[in-house]
């Protein structure tokens, strides 16, 4: 059997986070029951974006939502607009570039958000539109957060309006509030 030990505390280690409300969240193989969206909320929302390296604290919960409202379609294309970078939650933020250095992380996080979409009923991959919104919304970001985003060489256009900047309690109650309307427009009533 593998020795599945921490070398700088020599205690072993286990394959679960403990969330917000309080569960032991196993991030290799999560129960459905334990995929919450109060954890996700929160989690998010104290997550900031690029690594904490912005101007002013901008929270994954706030872009989330931006992908949401500007993704086209249907209340199910919104709600995984919303969800989109939801296994964050659990396994943290890693930025993009360093993410191509790691693919068994990609893999878990890929994996997660596959099971996070599948709880709420969602298809497990995010579509090409998602996808391209979110990275408008990366430009937008690094254009009014970061010194050096004129760099990145994106021939893509950043959206034209003002992030808001939310306070993370602010983020939290609007994650939940966007939500709560999807699962209501998709005729779901209650958090799952």
């Amino acid at each position: 059997m593998k020795d599945r030990t921490h070398s700088a505390w020599q205690q072993p280690i286990d394959d679960w986070v403990e969330t917000y409300t309080g569960k032991k969240f196993r991030f290799m193989n999560p129960s459905p029951e334990d995929i919450d969206i109060v954890d996700i909320a929160h989690a998010l929302s104290m997550t900031c974006r690029f690594g904490g390296h912005c101007k002013k604290f901008y929270s994954v919960a706030e872009h989330s939502i931006h992908v949401s409202v500007l993704v086209a379609g249907s209340a199910k294309i919104a709600l995984s607009g919303l969800l989109h970078d939801a296994a964050e939650a659990y396994l943290s933020d890693i930025c993009a570039p360093v993410k191509g250095f790691l693919p068994r992380y990609k893999e878990i996080e890929s994996s997660l958000l596959g099971a996070i979409l599948a709880k709420f009923g969602l298809p497990r991959k995010v579509s090409a539109e998602i996808k391209l919104v979110d990275r408008r919304m990366c430009i937008t970001e690094g254009l009014q957060l970061l010194n050096n985003a004129n760099d990145w060489g994106w021939d893509i256009a950043p959206y034209n309006f003002d992030l808001k900047l939310w306070s993370n309690r602010a983020a939290e109650k609007m994650f939940l509030d966007r939500f709560e309307t999807l699962q209501l427009l998709l005729g779901l009533t209650g958090a799952p």
